[in-house]
């Protein structure tokens, strides 16, 4: 799992917006398949559809990693059981709208793949460790593009909890060939650069591990301790490492302590 297991009350919370729509609204979700592959083989073709679908030579192993939309309906028992196997991924979000589930999948997967700097990319919108960044780096204009007269996008964040984002809701036309540029770009870089990293270190070493969601917050602690002390690479990744193989629950002191043991186990090296 990557992030936290879902909270008891994330079900319930979810069926309590449906309450909350004005009129003419309703509430679409947005899956990340790549994390539960298959898992839209459980809905049916009807009531869902798939972002990768419209790419071209997409295969049948490619659509079971494809990120899709769906209607939310509470009563929907079968619904419930499939979202529930969800539960430790970052992988739900739910967005409100006017438009339609034809219309708002128009609009997204226009953006599954952008160019920037040249070169061509899979936008992981989908993925909700990602969607904070991706509304933040986009101007009016491209959010516009992207969720159109959508007010609210909200996705289960690291914690397993619900995390809300307000938008402003504007019409505008499906995106022809989306372009994010170098500020853009990098601060989504900026934004994988944790997730990246601890990918990186449980590939290097067979485990266990400590739990994905609190090593992202071990991580986060590290890179501040090595901001502070102006730590460049290649030691900057070897200190975050140590530290997350430490496999403890970190506070600002407790990192500040193990960095200044980290250090002088480098000088008696050295």
């Amino acid at each position: 799992m990557l992030i936290a297991p879902f909270v008891d009350s994330w079900m319930d919370e979810l069926c309590a917006r449906t309450r909350d729509l004005a009129a003419g609204q309703r509430l679409h979700l947005l899956i990340d398949g790549a994390f539960v592959p298959g898992l839209h083989r459980s809905i049916h073709p009807d009531r869902k559809i798939m972002l990768f679908a419209s790419l071209p030579g997409c295969s049948e192993e490619a659509l079971d990693l494809s990120s899709f939309l769906m209607p939310f309906d509470p009563e929907d028992a079968s619904a419930r059981r499939i979202l529930q196997r969800c539960s430790g991924w970052p992988m739900v979000s739910v967005i409100r709208t006017h438009e339609d589930l034809g219309q708002l999948a128009a609009r997204i997967t226009a953006w599954t793949v952008v160019e920037a700097d040249g070169q061509r990319f899979h936008l992981r919108f989908a993925d909700t460790r990602r969607i904070p960044a991706i509304v933040q780096a986009l101007d009016p204009g491209q959010r516009a593009q992207l969720l159109g007269p959508a007010t609210s996008w909200a996705c289960v964040a690291r914690s397993g909890a619900w995390q809300e984002i307000r938008l402003d809701g504007a019409d505008a036309e499906v995106a022809a060939f989306p372009v994010l540029d170098a500020r853009q770009f990098a601060m989504l870089v900026e934004d994988s650069l944790i997730d990246e990293m601890q990918a990186l270190f449980m590939r290097r070493h067979p485990g266990p591990f400590i739990p994905a969601w609190q090593g992202y917050e071990v991580l986060t602690l590290a890179l501040q301790v090595a901001e502070k002390a102006r730590l460049k690479e290649p030691a900057l990744l070897d200190w975050c490492e140590f530290l997350w193989r430490e496999g403890q629950i970190e506070t600002p002191t407790t990192a500040a302590d193990n960095f200044a043991n980290w250090q002088a186990t480098q000088v008696d090296r050295a």
